[in-house]
């Protein structure tokens, strides 16, 4: 694996040694005991470089090269404003390379806002089934459980169909450093992937790339085009730092240290076994290794025990209790957890997780995600949304993917479904 150097911390350094008189943003003025890393939070300048347009030899420049390398992409980009900003810029290149989307409906929110502010009005599919010709397709894996699709085959689909497969890896940054990398979208054929490095890698919050594969034809003028349309003019040095410091860390150390971790993960999933717990399970090129998820009829009733115990879990509801272990958890962390969970009784799953398509019939749409979206609207009790049209996405939890979404008519199958998973308001378009 390519051994990245550091230049942005290097040129930031260098800044921060020369010991000027800061007559510029921040107002903070990098300030000893404000916070830990004031020092480093500065603005656009010769010496420290602009993330969002760097010019030939200046931090970034150098920075987004070692990316680059490391990922052994045509252009990768850092994200400080997380994979929301990442994935907006993504589908802006989905749209200026294809002009049109299929997607599945398990889509990250901030693409369904990017869809709206872009006026783009997706055509919803089944990835199972055809793929339409001369499109972007859009995707998420691994999903918040851990549920992966075969990039690889979807690769080959989109290929044969001249479509630019753009996939949502918020969730998975670290399998770039599992093993060989092998189970990273870009490795199994992603034109355009992005990765939020915070969820599961030693970043700070906000810490994302933006990768562009060698075979998308985009380049790294393209990405950050695309991302100026979305972003902040005010990025945070002290988030691009710790993009680079991490990524110098994981390239390093990263196979080592998760193989530690992933020794962790199945040494406490097999004795929470043995106190009955049952962890949602898939073959092994369908899941993420790492992610915990606890299926149990008394899910919350789990969690909140754990809480009281101190240990606090990411997310729960009605059947299942996640948990995302990373490289910072401690073999003591996981004693801790199994300890709390010890004490506590899971009551066996009756039902399996929902699958990512509903068994309902899909929506009938009647204006555009964007008329939807941007037209007066009132929030209504969902008892008394059926025939209304939704003004913003439903999402039932488990698994969160928008059972409505601006634009449809509110069926009353929906409402069942949406009832029954503990939604009981509904935001509608104002008839005129």
């Amino acid at each position: 694996m390519y051994k990245i150097k550091q230049p942005l911390f290097d040129g930031i350094s260098a800044y921060i040694a020369s010991s000027p008189a800061r007559f510029h943003m921040p107002g903070n003025k990098g300030a000893a005991g404000l916070t830990p890393d004031a020092f480093y939070d500065l603005t656009e300048h010769a010496q420290t470089g602009n993330s969002l347009s760097p010019a030939e030899g200046d931090p970034f420049d150098l920075a987004y090269n070692e990316a680059a390398k490391l990922y052994g992409t045509a252009a990768t980009v850092y994200s400080a404003f997380g994979s929301t900003g990442a994935l907006m810029a993504a589908v802006r290149l989905g749209h200026i390379a294809k002009g049109r989307f299929a997607c599945p409906r398990a889509l990250h929110k901030s693409i369904i806002n990017a869809f709206t502010l872009l006026g783009i009005q997706p055509e919803w599919i089944d990835i199972k089934g055809e793929i339409p010709k001369g499109c972007a397709v859009m995707v998420t894996s691994p999903d918040y459980y851990g549920r992966m699709i075969d990039i690889g085959e979807l690769s080959r689909k989109c290929r044969e169909n001249d479509c630019l497969l753009i996939v949502d890896s918020a969730h998975g940054a670290h399998l770039k450093f599992h093993s060989v990398g092998e189970m990273h979208p870009l490795a199994c054929g992603a034109d355009v992937s992005v990765d939020s490095l915070h969820k599961t890698l030693p970043a700070l919050t906000g810490s994302a790339l933006l990768h562009l594969s060698v075979a998308s034809g985009l380049n790294r003028d393209d990405a950050l085009a695309a991302m100026r349309l979305f972003a902040s003019t005010s990025p945070s040095f002290i988030i691009n730092l710790s993009t680079e410091r991490c990524l110098y860390r994981m390239c390093r150390s990263g196979r080592e240290e998760l193989s530690a971790l992933l020794s962790l993960i199945l040494s406490a999933q097999s004795r929470l076994e043995s106190f009955g717990y049952e962890f949602l399970t898939a073959p092994p090129r369908c899941r993420d290794p790492f992610r915990m998820v606890i299926r149990a009829e008394n899910a919350a009733e789990i969690a909140d025990g754990l809480s009281e115990k101190g240990v606090e879990c990411e997310f729960s509801d009605s059947r299942d209790v996640v948990f995302i272990p990373s490289v910072m958890n401690t073999e003591s962390d996981f004693e801790r957890l199994i300890a709390a969970a010890a004490e506590l009784r899971p009551v066996k799953a009756r039902e399996p997780l929902p699958d990512m398509i509903y068994d309902i019939p899909l929506p009938e749409p009647v204006m555009t995600l964007r008329e939807a979206s941007l037209a007066a609207h009132r929030t209504i009790r969902l008892e008394d949304a059926t025939g209304q049209i939704c003004a913003s996405p439903l999402y039932p939890y488990p698994p969160g993917v928008p059972a409505v979404m601006p634009g449809e008519l509110i069926s009353k199958e929906a409402v069942k479904l949406l009832l029954n998973s503990g939604i009981n308001t509904a935001s509608v378009v104002v008839k005129t």
